[in-house]
């Protein structure tokens, strides 16, 4: 699900060309007018790794490589998440030097409150959760067929 949120070269990389539900992407945008939403991918084996930021309901950034493609994505302006790996090698080099799990981890720590490896448990609490009257649940919204 999470390729949905990438540009089509991106996508197709992390996910191949089917959409499994073209829709995904604005239904869960749509739920978080005002908020951000990120997606991440993470693949040991290929060396994938991205992100993509959205913020009110547009692209803020999304960044994508795998170690046979490169780097697939690079759209808007570094995220300060980004400037630790950024600062020891340039964007098109992240997969020669294997820093793309890095640059995820960082960038997930925003709204993590730390890094993925870093954290000690794997509880996740919401800070704010708040559910529209008269709609279905999250659950039935992102898996419902039309």
């Amino acid at each position: 699900m999470p390729g949905h949120f990438f540009v089509t070269q991106a996508r197709k990389a992390i996910q191949g060309t089917k959409l499994q539900r073209p829709d995904l992407k604005t239904q869960l945008l749509n739920l978080y007018p005002s908020g951000q939403v990120l997606a991440i991918v993470l693949h040991s084996v290929v060396n994938l790794w991205g992100y993509s930021l959205y913020a009110k309901g547009q692209l803020v950034r999304s960044a994508a490589g795998a170690s046979d493609d490169g780097l697939i994505a690079n759209i808007g302006k570094a995220l300060p998440e980004e400037s630790r790996v950024l600062d020891l090698c340039a964007i098109e080099n992240v997969d020669e030097e294997g820093y793309g799990e890095e640059l995820v981890f960082d960038v997930a720590s925003r709204f993590l409150g730390g890094r993925i490896d870093a954290l000690e448990s794997h509880t996740l609490a919401l800070g704010q959760y708040e559910k529209s009257s008269g709609f279905p649940s999250l659950v039935k919204r992102l898996f419902a067929r039309a």
